[in-house]
């Protein structure tokens, strides 16, 4: 009896061993076909990706196409997808094998109430906003600002005030970090956000009330995996003042102290190595007045506009999303020069003219050489607000590379704890687990 129960305490030693050696200490999902995986191969649960609400048929697309992995050559569609994502493409020994599959369009008019509340507040407001002498907007209440322009500062205008994620959004996420030799770093996240103008879903609209320091928006990247990061809390407000840059604080757990970080160098890293700039998330969330704009004219391109609630991840290789799909998007092409101390040269940025997200995004050092390359996939939910399924940033450079992967993307009136007493520095450290 005692060699029976012997063997059974070392038969569970053994799988918990090997369970925290491959998984950090709880289980890991992995499958499909060998070196790549569905989820992400990392310290997290399967039922971390809850079941998502409101998924439309875009979650089972009928592949009319495909190129790269096994499929067809990209050098047929070299034109069909930006210069950086086709050097990534052509270099599967650096960065990773990915397939892109063509699939048909969902107009976004088809999506939910979303496309409705923005598309009537765009009618009631149109012709009512302005730019003033600095270029900063004045006189906005809702929807998009200059429908149909092709000036480049209006056009970044709308970008910034397309509200995809709706007034407020409790974004979490699981971030993995990745360099050349495979080598990953696993970080869990959440992004939120609350927004103090154009507002379209919930009371007050369309504006916040009280705002009496008059925010545009308030953000908070706050860390809560690994423990190194944890109750790390970068908050951002952002004022609707084109003399008045963000305000940035960050509380560092190490140090137990929050500090006043410099908003004059947005085009820093976020904490743990990532990939991702502060002005360079969602491919640009700058001022607009900070920077110079170029209207470059449009461009037909596959861009993940309707893409796949799933989370790939390759193994040894720097990429995830590696096997989305796609469809053909006219797209807007913005450039943008910084005004201010930055690492680049210039970026540019490919925006839908419907829905106003951008897909993707390139990034050029001092040289003149790409330096970073960003691709999103988007998704819409029962509502029509888009959820960044998939988010990949890439230092083509350094073949190192940042995979974003939200897997509980709540909005309105979901968030309800998403109000501007939450953006409290006290509040947010207890809430993020700083020490």
């Amino acid at each position: 009896m005692k060699s029976v129960l012997n063997s059974a305490r070392i038969s569970i030693t053994i799988f918990i061993l090997i369970s925290i050696v491959i998984g950090g200490g709880k289980f890991c999902w992995a499958g499909d076909y060998p070196g790549k995986w569905y989820g992400w191969y990392c310290p997290s649960t399967k039922d971390m990706i809850p079941p998502h609400r409101g998924l439309l048929e875009s979650q089972n697309p009928t592949i009319i196409d495909s190129w790269g992995y096994k499929a067809k050559d990209v050098d047929e569609i070299k034109d069909l997808i930006p210069e950086g994502f086709y050097y990534i493409m052509k270099h599967p020994e650096m960065f990773g094998h990915m397939r892109i599959n063509e699939t048909a369009l969902i107009p976004w008019s088809e999506h939910g109430k979303n496309y409705k509340l923005r598309t009537e507040a765009t009618e009631k407001y149109k012709g009512q906003a302005y730019l003033d002498e600095k270029g900063h907007l004045r006189n906005y209440k809702a929807g998009i600002p200059f429908p149909g322009t092709t000036d480049a500062l209006k056009m970044a205008w709308n970008f910034v005030k397309r509200r995809f994620y709706g007034d407020s959004q409790w974004g979490r996420c699981v971030t993995v970090v990745i360099d050349k030799k495979g080598q990953a770093r696993y970080m869990e996240q959440e992004n939120n956000y609350l927004v103090f103008n154009g507002r379209l879903f919930g009371d007050p609209k369309p504006l916040y009330q009280p705002n009496l320091h008059n925010y545009e928006f308030v953000n908070t990247f706050g860390y809560k995996y690994p423990y190194d990061l944890r109750g790390t809390v970068p908050l951002t407000y952002r004022y609707d003042d084109p003399e008045k840059q963000d305000d940035m604080w960050m509380y560092l757990p190490p140090l137990r102290r929050t500090r006043r970080m410099a908003t004059s160098q947005r085009w820093d890293r976020l904490p743990g190595g990532c990939d991702i700039m502060w002005d360079g998330f969602m491919n640009f969330e700058g001022k607009p007045t900070n920077y110079e704009w170029k209207y470059l004219g449009r461009k037909l391109l596959l861009a993940g506009r309707n893409s796949l609630w799933q989370k790939q991840q390759l193994k040894d290789k720097v990429l995830g999303g590696v096997d989305q799909v796609y469809q053909r998007v006219n797209l807007h092409v913005l450039q943008f020069i910084p005004k201010m101390t930055a690492p680049l040269s210039k970026g540019i940025i490919y925006i839908d003219p419907d829905t106003y997200n951008s897909y993707y995004a390139e990034y050029y050092d001092k040289r003149g050489r790409l330096w970073h390359f960003n691709n999103y996939f988007f998704l819409a939910d029962k509502n029509g607000l888009f959820n960044s399924g998939t988010m990949i940033f890439t230092d083509v450079q350094r073949v190192h590379c940042t995979n974003v992967y939200p897997y509980g993307m709540c909005f309105n009136s979901d968030a309800p704890h998403i109000t501007a007493g939450f953006f409290k520095m006290g509040s947010l450290k207890q809430y993020f687990g700083g020490r």
